[in-house]
């Protein structure tokens, strides 16, 4: 009998990382859900039937802490949803009224972005980690705002285009090792994230329902993208579609020469990755 795959899901207290917990605990998966409010942690682990961790994303020993726990608990990883996420916090554009400027609030920049970085460093540790060698998936969640202008919320827009560039660089270092890397990114999905004010006006035929990510997060990680050993894939979710958005293309040969080179130099001296794993596709 093969052994129950096991999962860290940040954001997992409520809105797509529940579903996503709730998609994974129906199909007998050991799950740890992470979320930063104790009492809507607990609520939700109790509801599923899981484990919980109350966690700040956007503080690294809090986050070692969590993938402590979780291997004690499970002694492998198999998948790990970096999904925790928060809007912005601060008015960027409202004027000063004294100089200099105060410094801004950065939160939404510290969890989607540092906080994010800090989940996907340590699910590549964690899933070298594993008994059976190194394996496991990683999937972030990123948003239309992470490949599109999205004036009112700066931070957030600039933390999800950055989670886009950070899947796309670690994915073909860690195909390597035979660990899957992906994005998903949603439009606008009627969670504790968006603010119901900024959205009407619009109706609810703006809203992505969230089974829709959660099909996404399915066909990535055990559906057709997995069965086909692909990775590296950012994948937008609206209504009921999935798009794959291939990075944009290079504005001359020179361009291209020099990303390419980046690409491929001595293998990204950094890591040691060992003989590359066959079947994976980028």
């Amino acid at each position: 009998m093969a052994p129950t795959p096991t999962a860290i899901i940040t954001g997992g207290g409520s809105g797509i990382g529940f579903a996503v917990a709730e998609f994974l605990v129906q199909k007998r998966w050991r799950v740890l859900i992470v979320d930063v409010v104790e009492s809507r942690c607990e609520q939700a682990a109790q509801k599923l039937g899981c484990s919980c961790a109350t966690a700040d994303i956007s503080d690294y020993d809090q986050q070692v802490q969590v993938f402590e726990k979780a291997w004690k608990e499970f002694g492998k990883l198999d998948f790990v949803f970096a999904n925790a996420g928060l809007t912005d916090t601060f008015p960027f554009y409202k004027p000063v009224a004294a100089y200099p400027p105060p410094r801004p609030d950065l939160k939404a920049g510290d969890v989607n972005f540092t906080g994010t970085i800090y989940t996907c460093y340590l699910a590549m540790q964690y899933f070298r980690r594993n008994p059976a060698g190194s394996s496991g998936t990683l999937i972030a969640t990123s948003s239309g705002a992470g490949v599109y202008s999205a004036p009112p919320i700066p931070v957030y827009a600039a933390a999800k285009h950055a989670v886009v560039g950070l899947v796309r660089a670690i994915a073909p270092v860690l195909a390597k090792e035979g660990i899957f890397v992906h994005a998903i990114l949603p439009g606008a999905v009627a969670t504790n994230v968006v603010d119901p004010k900024s959205m009407e006006g619009f109706g609810d035929t703006i809203y992505t329902p969230v089974g829709d990510i959660v099909n996404a997060v399915d066909a990535l990680l055990l559906g057709e993208f997995a069965k086909a050993g692909i990775t590296g894939r950012i994948i937008e979710v609206s209504r009921g579609s999935l798009h794959h958005r291939d990075q944009p293309a290079y504005c001359d040969e020179t361009m291209a020469s020099v990303m390419q080179l980046l690409a491929v130099a001595d293998e990204i001296k950094s890591t040691n990755t060992g003989d590359a794993v066959s079947g994976i596709k980028l």
